[in-house]
């Protein structure tokens, strides 16, 4: 099953919800890796941007397969950052799911996926 998670959609979020979910990412994977990593809020952001670059091309390539089908699922997922409620959003068929970070999961915001049109 193909699952990408849409990183890239987390710009339009304040720099500073971003650092601060930077820095508890940080914080977990020293911890579990028993701090020999060392991996600072600048190196966890820095792989986030080069992976959501390099995952372009996959994800237009999975969002047009879902574009192609007769039936996708979707659901809304509330997750709480610093106290203010957000939205994951899963598109899925049988091989394949997309994520979308989103800020509300009204039928407009929806419409205003690239993916939906």
């Amino acid at each position: 099953m193909a699952i990408i998670g849409r990183l890239e959609t987390m710009e339009r979020d304040s720099k500073e919800k971003i650092n601060t979910l930077n820095d508890r990412i940080a914080a977990f994977l020293n911890a579990a890796g028993n701090r020999e990593l060392e991996l600072s809020e600048g190196s966890i952001y820095g792989f986030c941007k080069k992976f959501a670059q390099a995952s372009q091309a996959d994800i237009q390539r999975l969002e047009n397969k879902l574009l192609n089908q007769e039936v996708v699922a979707t659901d809304a997922t509330v997750v709480t950052v610093n106290g203010e409620q957000d939205y994951i959003r899963n598109f899925s068929i049988k091989d394949t799911v997309v994520y979308h970070a989103m800020d509300s999961k009204s039928i407009e915001a929806l419409k205003g996926l690239d993916c939906v049109g």
